[in-house]
């Protein structure tokens, strides 16, 4: 994403909640999440104790976990590059802890989540913007090329198939389900991901709709979870259980937002699986009790 692209403020809305999260269930000093640009890190946002210096460019590839007894009072930092999906430097997440044993490979994972989440949140973003982008159908037709034959056919690029492959360019090495359905619930397109997630070829997928794989769908729920999502510059983010197609179920969050394409409203989901964060969580609540009383 440019470094002047503006951040919606539903999605800076959202990322205070992860953080804030994050901060407590990691019993951490500080968290913030950080824009890098050039003319100085912007906090886009940030919990616990304040945080006035830069994050640290040096080395910072992906990740960098170290404890400086300097700069933090013998603090443990950890801190995760984030990506836009036009592969660029985007910003980093930063978490600051003074417990004596740091950070434990659990806190890593759920800190990753994190800057997964807030990396798909930034792609769902710039697809939304692409959809935006498209010409109205009533837009005025380009100029006809002089050189061609007054008889030869029209190349029709219908605005839903321009979409579909800007969508499948961004989204198609996710390791997220993710979807493309009308008002109806009914998919117009996926990524590969969700067919191997859920045991269906493409062409299986395409004939079903959003409740043919929900568990746990009640009536109208659909319809206000997309009543929401059409909101302007908004989007919805629930929790709900998948079902594959030989039966089986399992657990996912869902974000949903809106675009107007071709004149016609379409909605783009993304479903993570978060079986993994669930156990993950539940050991970490089982842990903490008897850390404490040690």
């Amino acid at each position: 994403m440019p470094d002047s692209s503006p951040i919606p403020q539903h999605l800076i809305l959202r990322w205070k909640d992860l953080v804030n999260s994050l901060l407590e269930v990691l019993s951490a000093s500080a968290v913030r999440l950080v824009r890098l640009g050039k003319d100085g890190d912007i906090a886009l946002a940030s919990a616990g104790a304040a945080l006035a210096h830069p994050i640290t460019r040096d080395g910072l590839e992906e990740e960098l976990l170290h404890r400086s007894e300097d700069r933090f009072d013998g603090a443990h930092q950890f801190v995760l590059a984030i990506t836009g999906p036009d592969g660029a430097r985007f910003g980093a997440l930063e978490i600051i802890s003074h417990a004596p044993a740091g950070f434990s490979d659990l806190h890593l994972r759920l800190a990753r989540q994190l800057r997964a989440a807030v990396e798909d949140q930034l792609a769902l973003h710039r697809v939304s913007e692409l959809s935006q982008n498209q010409p109205s159908e009533n837009a005025a037709p380009a100029p006809a090329d002089p050189g061609a034959s007054a008889d030869a056919p029209a190349i029709v690029h219908p605005p839903v198939q321009v979409t579909e492959l800007r969508f499948r360019q961004l989204v198609e090495s996710s390791m997220d389900d993710y979807f493309i359905h009308d008002e109806s619930g009914r998919f117009i397109d996926v990524n590969e991901h969700a067919c191997t997630s859920l045991g269906y070829t493409r062409e299986e997928l395409l004939e079903l709709s959003v409740p043919d794989i929900s568990c746990e769908l009640v009536d109208g729920e659909l319809d206000d979870n997309l009543e929401t999502a059409s909101r302007a510059g908004s989007s919805v983010k629930f929790s709900a259980r998948h079902r594959r197609k030989d039966g089986t179920s399992f657990p996912v969050e869902v974000m949903v937002t809106a675009q107007i394409i071709g004149g016609q409203r379409y909605f783009l989901g993304m479903a993570r699986d978060i079986t993994e964060q669930a156990a993950a969580k539940r050991r970490l609540s089982i842990s903490m009790p008897n850390s404490r009383s040690g």
